[in-house]
C-alpha cells in the first residue's frame, strides 16, 4: 500500500511539471502571434459585418467621373446650339412665307413655287439638325455606358470591402439659388425609393475615392445636375421634333391687314 501511494504521488508531480512546461512554452508563441495578428488586421480594409445594405448617391458619383464631368457639358452646348439653329430656321421660314403671302396672290404659280421652296429649305435644315442631334445622342450613350461600367466596378469593390450584400441608389438634391429647402426636401421624398437609412450605410464617399483611384479625377468642375446629367438614368436623349413645315399665316388675314383699305379698329 505504501508503494502504491508513493507511485501515485510521483505520477501527479510529473503531470504538473509537464503542464507547467507546456504553458511556459506557449507564452512566447502567443506573444509572437499577437503582433502578427494586429498587423494583419491593420493591413485589411475596414469591414463592417453588420452593414448588409449600402446606400449611394449615384448622381454625385457620376458627376465625379472624368468622362461625364469633362465631356458632358460640351455635348449639352452642342445640343443647345442645334436646337437654336432649328428655331432660327423656323423663324426665317415663317418670315419668308409671310412676305410671299403679302406680295403674291394666294394660289398663283409664283406663290406656290416660292412657298414650296421656303418649306423645303426649312425641312432640309430640320433633317440636318436631327442628324447632328443623333450623333450627339450616340456619343452621350457611349460616355454614360463607360461611366456606369466604371461606377459599378467601384461599387462592387467597396461592397466587398464592407461586406455589403445590396446597394441601393438614393437621390440627393442641393438647394441652389432661390429654391426653398422645403421644396428640395419634397422633391427628394417624391423621387427616393429609400425613405430612411442609417448614416453609416451611405458609401458614396468611399465609392468616389475608389473611382478616382481607378479612372482618375475630372479635369473640370462637375457639371450641374440639371444640365449635363438631367435624366441621367436614361441612355438616350430625345431628339428635337421631326422637321415640320412652318406654319403659314392665314392668307386672307395677312392680305387684309396689309391692304391700305383695311377698316380701322373701333
Amino acid at each position: 500500500m505504501k508503494n502504491v501511494r508513493t507511485l501515485t504521488r510521483s505520477l501527479l508531480c510529473a503531470s504538473l511539471c509537464l503542464v507547467c512546461g507546456l504553458a511556459e512554452a506557449q507564452q512566447p508563441a502567443a506573444r509572437q502571434a499577437a503582433p502578427r495578428a494586429a498587423a494583419q488586421a491593420t493591413a485589411q480594409p475596414a469591414r463592417q459585418t453588420a452593414l448588409l445594405v449600402g446606400v449611394i448617391d449615384m448622381r454625385s458619383v457620376l458627376e465625379r467621373h472624368p468622362g461625364v464631368a469633362d465631356k458632358m457639358p460640351e455635348l449639352v452646348k452642342k445640343l443647345q446650339a442645334e436646337e437654336a439653329k432649328l428655331m432660327q430656321a423656323r423663324q426665317s421660314a415663317d418670315k419668308e412665307i409671310a412676305g410671299i403671302q403679302a406680295e403674291f396672290e394666294v394660289g398663283s404659280q409664283e406663290y406656290t413655287d416660292r412657298t414650296r421652296a421656303a418649306r423645303e429649305k426649312f425641312t432640309a435644315a430640320g433633317f440636318e439638325a436631327q442628324e447632328a442631334q443623333e450623333a450627339i445622342v450616340a456619343e452621350r450613350t457611349k460616355i454614360l455606358y463607360q461611366a456606369y461600367t466604371d461606377v459599378q466596378d467601384a461599387i462592387k469593390t467597396v461592397a466587398q470591402q464592407y461586406g455589403i450584400l445590396i446597394v441601393h441608389s438614393k437621390i440627393k438634391f442641393d438647394a441652389a439659388g432661390k429654391v426653398p429647402e422645403e421644396v428640395v426636401a419634397l422633391q427628394e421624398a417624391d423621387q427616393n425609393p429609400i425613405v430612411w437609412n442609417r448614416p453609416e450605410c451611405d458609401i458614396t464617399d468611399a465609392v468616389i475615392k475608389q473611382l478616382a483611384s481607378k479612372v482618375g479625377e475630372p479635369q473640370t468642375k462637375a457639371a450641374p445636375a440639371q444640365t449635363a446629367l438631367s435624366n441621367v438614368g436614361q441612355q438616350a436623349m430625345q431628339a428635337a421634333a421631326a422637321p415640320v413645315a412652318p406654319r403659314a399665316a392665314a392668307p386672307n388675314a395677312t392680305r387684309a391687314a396689309s391692304a391700305p383699305t383695311a377698316a380701322p379698329r373701333r
